[in-house]
């Protein structure tokens, strides 16, 4: 026990912050620290902004290298993903304040979080709040579907990485599995890993 105590001491340095656990990933577009990211089912390795019409693959959050504890495969030319752990997320108040303790999901905003709605996918539990009063965002103007335009703020929250795990209930992966997914784009049970 005393071995195992001393390598986690000379392997985190005291007064790291980072606590994700990261894959690196080619993905489309512009993406920024903070952004969700779905997987490309067609493409090992790829990911595209997150928003609702591809959420069904989310993946994680877009992080720092110096915010993972552990990264897997790191490549030249690619971007370090949390599938794993606490990250900040870039999040709206699209779909109202959020409160420590709510689930975040992908929003109509390509690769921007938002307090979880039913039904939909959510990256996992917000270990800090946001609200429209937040002085810590920036304030922008969106336009919905039915052509209403509505003031939004967005900012960052922590979020504790929780894939699938869902309003209705949905069982959450646990780390291993979470790797796992990230490794071959799947979920596996933790029997057959």
């Amino acid at each position: 026990m005393a071995i195992i105590f001393l390598l986690l001491f000379v392997l985190v340095p005291v007064g790291v912050s980072a606590s994700a656990i990261s894959r690196s990933y080619r993905i489309d577009g512009s993406p920024s620290k903070g952004n969700l990211v779905s997987l490309d089912a067609s493409q090992s390795g790829v990911g595209h902004l997150a928003n609702i019409t591809n959420s069904s693959d989310l993946l994680g959050a877009v992080v720092g290298q110096d915010d993972s504890l552990l990264v897997i495969d790191p490549t030249d030319g690619t971007v370090e993903v949390a599938i794993g752990g606490t990250a900040p997320v870039l999040v709206s108040t699209v779909n109202g304040d959020i409160k420590v303790g709510d689930l975040i999901s992908v929003s109509p905003i390509i690769g921007v979080g938002m307090k979880a709605e039913e039904g939909l996918p959510v990256i996992g539990r917000a270990q800090t709040a946001f609200t429209a009063q937040s002085t810590t965002g920036t304030s922008r103007q969106i336009t919905d579907k039915n052509g209403k335009t509505k003031n939004v703020q967005m900012g960052f929250v922590s979020v504790e990485i929780k894939i699938n795990t869902s309003p209705e209930g949905t069982a959450p992966i646990n780390t291993l599995q979470k790797i796992v997914k990230g490794i071959t784009g799947r979920v596996i049970s933790t029997v057959r890993i």
